[in-house]
């Protein structure tokens, strides 16, 4: 498990399908959601920042936790959960990405619980 890669910059150019087929069962085989990368972000951080809002959606429906923070120490990010890291990059978008979906995933998400 420490060892888990459950997203890098190219996933967003492989199959969706299969994509998220296959981080689904390395999830399923006990790959921690919510650990973060070298960078401090988890998988579902880094789903956000690269707009891939039909991951952000598989990782919260597989359990992965909105409100784990950022581990960035001295970086603008640090400590930012989920929700504000998403508000963070919908005000340094230019309108060109997908983040306002993700930001409605993470508040239907949000509501639900």
């Amino acid at each position: 498990p420490g060892d888990c890669v459950l997203l890098s910059p190219a996933c967003a150019s492989l199959d969706q399908f299969a994509t998220l087929a296959t981080i689904s069962k390395v999830i399923e085989a006990g790959c921690p959601i919510d650990e973060p990368d070298a960078a401090g972000l988890t998988p579902l951080h880094a789903a956000i920042m690269y707009d891939l809002p039909e991951l952000v959606e598989l990782y919260l429906n597989m359990g992965a936790d909105p409100k784990v923070r950022i581990q960035a120490p001295g970086r603008p990010i640090d400590q930012l959960d989920a929700y504000a890291f998403a508000e963070l990059m919908a005000a340094d978008s230019k309108g060109e990405t997908r983040i306002r979906e993700i930001i409605a995933l993470l508040a239907a998400h949000q509501a639900a619980r």
